[in-house]
């Protein structure tokens, strides 16, 4: 718990997470027992439990890494001595059975959905420009709209910002909402 409220350099939603997999190593352990007594065999119970209650690879490769992380936090602390998470192998996070493709016709149904300006050009930001939404697209200023050179800058908060191109089918809906 300490750890996750000493970091001062992660966002809200890095926090859920972690408060997640806290939650579910808790929950498997109890909140009575010493991180210390946790073998590398009780490591390998909790991975197989989240096996058998069919969750998704990529929670239980998740979860087993943010194990790691928090042990990893620990042995630095010097509150304990090993990390058993360390050989418990973490399945890939990803989920292709999530795949889906969008193709330009379901993109226009919605963006022909949208109320007005604003929200089609949000929609065309993370459509056509691959803005991660709310937190780029919001982030996003006017001054950072290149016209000229045709381009858009990305504010990022983890890493250094990044020149996006302005497709012309993203241009139009930057402009219908410069306009608007």
């Amino acid at each position: 718990d300490a750890y996750i409220t000493g970091r001062k350099d992660i966002g809200p939603l890095t926090v859920r997470n972690m408060r997640r997999a806290q939650a579910r190593l808790v929950g498997f352990y109890g909140a009575d027992r010493p991180m210390g007594s946790i073998t590398e065999a009780d490591a390998d119970a909790l991975y197989q439990s989240m096996v058998g209650k069919n969750y998704a690879p990529a929670t239980i490769g998740r979860d087993i890494k943010r194990a790691r992380q928090f042990y990893a936090a620990a042995m630095r602390q010097k509150l304990v001595q090993s990390n058993p998470f360390q050989t418990v192998k973490a399945p890939t996070q990803a989920n292709r059975e999530r795949d889906f493709e969008v193709t330009r016709a379901m993109i226009q149904q919605v963006l022909d959905a949208c109320p007005d300006a604003e929200w089609r050009c949000i929609f065309a930001l993370s459509r056509y420009g691959g803005l991660r939404c709310p937190s780029e697209t919001l982030d996003l200023r006017w001054v950072d709209v290149d016209w000229d050179r045709s381009r858009v800058r990305i504010r990022q908060h983890k890493t250094a910002a990044r020149i996006i191109p302005m497709f012309p089918e993203l241009r139009q809906y930057l402009e219908e909402a410069f306009d608007a």
